[in-house]
């Protein structure tokens, strides 16, 4: 699917939005490609981005473990849209918050 044109300039070259696990509001995962400013882009890039999004990637990863019942919610659910808030994560933009990065 193309990316929205309000969030192409902003948006990655490409990315993944996992489906729904509610079962009384299915959703499948959606594979987004940024087609703004093609000629910029680089092609092995594009085809780099489909393999890791997609399938093989995080489309298949999520189809996956989201079959997998003997698995708890959090192994299971793959979105993790927030992840920049999460404690696992703070080193990653400690410096830039801090001003020393």
């Amino acid at each position: 699917t193309e990316t929205p044109a309000a969030q192409a300039p902003m948006a990655p070259a490409a990315f993944y939005l996992s489906g729904s696990a509610n079962p009384a509001s299915p959703r499948p995962g959606i594979f987004y490609a940024n087609t703004s400013a093609l000629p910029t882009r680089r092609t092995y890039q594009c085809e780099a981005l489909a393999l890791h999004e997609a399938i093989p990637g995080h489309h298949l990863q999520g189809a996956i473990q989201g079959e997998r019942n003997d698995l708890p919610d959090f192994r299971r659910l793959q979105e993790d849209r927030r992840y920049f808030e999460a404690p696992c994560r703070f080193p990653f933009y400690t410096g830039y918050i801090e001003g020393w990065g």
